[in-house]
């Protein structure tokens, strides 16, 4: 897409001038009553030469314009909606890599005015990489895992195993499940 409106040039800032859809997402929330549709994009952005290493991340929502609510330099983006907390409000998850082998992973949450903010602690970078959530203590809220390579440590094949955890206002590093980990055979 080609971008005519001088305004959001502007925004991007005068060397771009294209972008392309990364990926794209849509949910609904709230999912009862008057739903409303959300449209998540990531969008790589393109300057005279071409395609650039900045991605740009835009919300569709029913009752805002749409805005851009984060940006990067990175690639292989995805993005993923799901309850994070116990609210059951779908948060949006982006997981892209920035260099042949780090991971982040960044969590934003819709606030009382259906705009997407960051979720505090949830910025989470991985060298392995590797990072994924699920609930294994049933407590109804996602823990956050993550590889990482042992820098310290002798093989250079091991690597780090660390979890996430909801303290009800943030993600905070679980100091009691960290591990050093080595792979086994056939495994990265």
């Amino acid at each position: 897409m080609v971008l005519k409106e001088k305004g959001l040039r502007r925004l991007l800032g005068a060397r771009y001038r294209r972008w392309h859809p990364e990926a794209d997402l849509t949910f609904f929330w709230p999912s009862s009553g008057e739903i409303g549709k959300h449209r998540v994009v990531a969008n790589r952005l393109w300057d005279l030469d071409g395609p650039t290493e900045v991605v740009t991340v835009t919300h569709y929502s029913p009752k805002v314009d749409p805005y851009d609510f984060f940006q990067f330099r990175g690639n292989g983006v995805q993005l993923s909606a799901e309850a994070f907390d116990r609210n059951h409000i779908p948060e949006v998850a982006i997981i892209y890599h920035c260099g042949a082998h780090t991971m982040v992973f960044s969590l934003f949450a819709l606030d009382n005015y259906g705009l997407l903010a960051r979720v505090p602690g949830s910025e989470i970078g991985s060298d392995w990489p590797e990072i994924k959530w699920s609930d294994r203590d049933g407590d109804g809220i996602p823990e956050i895992y993550r590889k990482h390579r042992n820098w310290d440590g002798t093989p250079t094949m091991e690597y780090i195993k660390d979890r996430f955890v909801w303290s009800g206002e943030s993600y905070k590093l679980d100091p009691d499940y960290t591990k050093l980990v080595a792979p086994r055979r056939g495994e990265d």
